[in-house]
């Protein structure tokens, strides 16, 4: 057991180094007009850090090396804007960089569009509207930039319609009709389409159809696949804020009472959580491949249809 501790240990230390050798490697690190260099991968956790209010986040890259001079001598966040900035920052509810020349003139050096002016006005390009994953709870602003007016936090894992962009900013829907700005870096492309659970969908790339069975009762899904071509269909089901598939304990070839029709019943394990968020089922037939999206609001015995033909 001891001889685990100690490998456990020297293999942690090494990939600590090598975490802390591509933080500080040449290629994180830009030049600045004042003749300082900054680390532009500390800038974009700390940017990010910063959108999100993550208190965490930021106190871990408080000793993260942001700047230095021509000669290599480093100096660290905390050291540069001072710790009761910092804290200050992290504690505010709506977190303002204008007036931090430090983040202005890293973004300068990096290229990130931090600076925008905190006005409502914009200059977003429409875009054919697509939907996002939001990546940890992020907040939506009235423009395009890190100093402008947050109205909203969308939470982690949310979906959002993107109908414009502006620069390194997706301009998104929002419930009331008005639309708001979300950095591009918090999401990640969301699912083909969204569904939903109180009606039928035609998936026109796959050419199955989706229909929701829910019923009062224990939480659980289950899958009927049915159709000619059900044999051929490939589906996995996506939780909430995870990337792989939920791994499918079984499937079984049944027969429709009324109908005698056969279909294949395809479940998980019986004690598997059914957490409330957004899901995501992927169909895959014939090459194609489609991936949608649909809210489980309310907790529920959910039985999904999906008809190939």
């Amino acid at each position: 057991m001891y001889k685990v501790l100690v490998i456990f240990t020297s293999l942690m230390f090494i990939f600590t180094q090598v975490l802390a050798q591509n933080a500080n490697s040449d290629d994180a690190w830009q030049a600045g007009a004042n003749n300082f260099e900054y680390n532009c991968e500390t800038l974009k956790g700390l940017l990010a850090a910063l959108d999100k209010n993550d208190a965490l986040a930021l106190a871990d890259l408080g000793e993260a090396a942001i700047v230095r001079t021509k000669a290599g001598d480093e100096t660290t966040v905390n050291a540069y804007i001072g710790t009761l900035v910092l804290h200050s920052l992290s504690v505010n509810d709506e977190i303002s960089i204008k007036a931090d020349d430090l983040l202005n003139l890293a973004s300068t050096a990096c290229s990130e569009d931090t600076t925008t002016a905190a006005t409502d006005t914009h200059t977003s390009t429409s875009v054919d509207p697509f939907p996002v994953v939001v990546n940890g709870d992020a907040n939506l602003r009235s423009c395009a930039g890190t100093n402008c007016d947050v109205v909203q936090v969308a939470k982690n894992g949310s979906l959002l319609t993107v109908v414009g962009t502006d620069s390194d900013w997706y301009e998104v829907q929002l419930d009331d009709g008005t639309t708001a700005f979300i950095a591009t870096r918090l999401t990640t492309t969301g699912p083909d389409a969204v569904i939903k659970v109180d009606e039928p969908y035609l998936d026109a790339k796959t050419g199955c159809g989706i229909a929701f069975d829910v019923k009062r009762g224990d939480a659980d899904i289950n899958l009927i696949l049915t159709g000619e071509k059900r044999s051929d269909l490939v589906v996995d089901l996506y939780r909430p804020n995870e990337s792989h598939p939920l791994r499918v304990e079984g499937q079984l070839d049944k027969t429709f009472i009324d109908t005698g029709d056969p279909y294949i019943y395809q479940y998980y394990r019986y004690n598997v959580s059914w957490p409330t968020g957004v899901y995501q089922l992927e169909l895959t037939i014939n090459g194609e491949t489609s991936k949608l999206a649909w809210e489980l609001e309310t907790r529920g015995d959910y039985s999904i249809y999906v008809v190939c033909n």
